[in-house]
Formats: structure tokens, C-alpha cells, sequence
């Protein structure tokens, strides 16, 4: 389900601001395939998007311009294939220690 732009560049700018000045392509929002991007290197946010921006691209958040240079390739963090584990847990008991009734 994709999320407004806006408030995307909302949360954006939380992560962005701690982006290392060394690598300043991480200041701006990388938009590509439908989705929106940011990180700072060490948190990573990204979202599927209605954005209205025709070129893909990185684009800074302070000035509004397209930034030059490559995108760390971050899809290569996000889980596409299915688990191969599924755990599943019954929260039935533990809740019962917060309730006071017996376990059924």
C-alpha cells in the first residue's frame, strides 16, 4: 500500500539528518521503480510511493535539487524470497500473567 509523499519526507528527514557528510549523496532521497528511499548509513527507510517526480533519481531534501553520483544499492538488504522458517508464537499464555484467569 503506498504512503503519501509528503509523508514520507517527513520521517525522510529524521534519517537524513545524521547522514555522514562524507558521503553526501545519502542527504537526499533516492526515488526509483515506484519507491522512495533514504538512509544514513545505518538505519534504512523505504516505501512504496505515488511520488509526482517524473526522472528518478536522488534528490536533497534541504534544496530540492537532484544529486549527482550513485545510491548505495540497498536492495540488496531487503529479504525478497520467502522465509525458509516460520515461527510461530501462542501470546495466549504469557497474557494470561497479566489478566488474572486461568489458562484455558
Amino acid at each position: 500500500m503506498p504512503i503519501p509523499y509528503l509523508t514520507f519526507i517527513k520521517h525522510a528527514e529524521k534519517v537524513t539528518k545524521n547522514a555522514p557528510g562524507t558521503l553526501p549523496i545519502t542527504k537526499g532521497v533516492h526515488h526509483k521503480d515506484g519507491y522512495v528511499e533514504v538512509t544514513d548509513g545505518f538505519r534504512f527507510y523505504r516505501a512504496k510511493s505515488n511520488y509526482s517526480i517524473s526522472a528518478e533519481g536522488v534528490i536533497d531534501l534541504a534544496t530540492g535539487r537532484q544529486l549527482e553520483g550513485k545510491y548505495p544499492n540497498m536492495g540488496s538488504f531487503v529479504p525478497t524470497a520467502e522465509p525458509s522458517v516460520v515461527v510461530v508464537l501462542d501470546v495466549a499464555p504469557s497474557c494470561c500473567c497479566f489478566r488474572r484467569c486461568p489458562y484455558p
